[in-house]
């Protein structure tokens, strides 16, 4: 038995001072991802994949993991670390192909926020 808790679709990342940018700057992210596939009809050795789509269209890979299904209800979990370079705001997708055909689409939504300050005046 496998238990997904604190599942994340959005990120916030926040700039500030005299003169933030206006566009999101490239950022960071480590995040844990589960996808798990229950096996229907298939098996033996299968390729999953998972790909990283910016709002741009831009893709990146992820990660690409041999699973093998002997059983029908015995699915195959995919878990662990994953570290995303986001340099946009908008929604990601994260394609999850199996043996190269599309499975499913994950979202996740970058958002960038600025603060403008003003520095501090002393009194004189």
């Amino acid at each position: 038995m496998i238990s997904a808790i604190r599942i994340v679709d959005k990120i916030t990342t926040f700039s500030e001072g005299a003169n933030p940018p206006d566009e999101m700057p490239p950022t960071h992210v480590n995040l844990h991802l589960l996808v798990s596939i229950v096996p229907g009809s298939a098996r033996g050795g299968n390729d999953i994949s998972m790909h990283l789509e910016a709002p741009s269209g831009v893709t990146s890979d992820l990660l690409t993991q041999r699973v093998t299904f002997q059983m029908q209800h015995s699915p195959a979990h995919i878990a662990g670390p994953v570290n995303l370079h986001l340099s946009e705001a908008g929604l990601h997708w994260i394609h999850v192909r199996f043996n190269g055909l599309l499975l499913t689409k994950i979202p996740l939504v970058a958002e960038f926020s600025r603060l403008a300050t003003s520095p501090m005046v002393r009194p004189t």
